[in-house]
């Protein structure tokens, strides 16, 4: 059986690392090849207190840095990465986003449903998973359609929470 490749970005202050550690479970139990990606920032504070605490000893990176407002530094310099990395390794069946990560998802959904040019009329994914994140609130649907995809569920019997 050939998995679905999934592409997976972290969290504010995390790193691929990390979030191949926190989704251990899921890679485990789900026919899913999942990748992961470093952003491109180093952080410019310190991790939140848990991650610090568990994983003391990694590098630690983000995909933009908060400015005032809708202000966010790197934000179009890390969708750029993002796309040329999709191109090169592409395609991806879908992304996963965390946290911070679900940001980046959410925005590179809305440019490919757009039809950006960035993308060079190539359809790099066909959906998004996001676990702990907010949409941007900086993104205004342009209509009804706009975040259309279709869903994954993954359950596991004996699950603990």
């Amino acid at each position: 059986m050939v998995k679905r490749k999934i592409l997976c970005l972290h969290g504010m202050r995390t790193s691929a690392a990390i979030l191949s550690m926190q989704t251990a479970a899921m890679q485990y139990h789900t026919p899913l090849q999942f990748e992961f990606i470093d952003a491109p920032y180093d952080a410019v504070g310190p991790p939140d207190r848990g991650v610090a605490m568990f994983y003391p000893d990694h590098s630690y990176y983000e995909w933009f840095i908060r400015g005032s407002g809708d202000c966010h530094i790197g934000l179009d310099e890390s969708l750029e990465y993002l796309i040329k990395h999709l191109k090169e390794t592409g395609p991806y069946d879908g992304i996963l986003g965390f946290s911070q990560g679900v940001s980046m998802v959410t925005r590179l959904a809305r440019l490919q449903q757009m039809g950006n040019s960035r993308f060079g009329g190539l359809r790099l994914f066909e959906f998004v998973i996001s676990i702990g994140g907010v949409p941007p609130k900086d993104i205004e649907p342009v209509s009804e359609d706009t975040f259309h995809f279709n869903d994954e569920h993954f359950e596991k019997n004996n699950d603990l929470s």
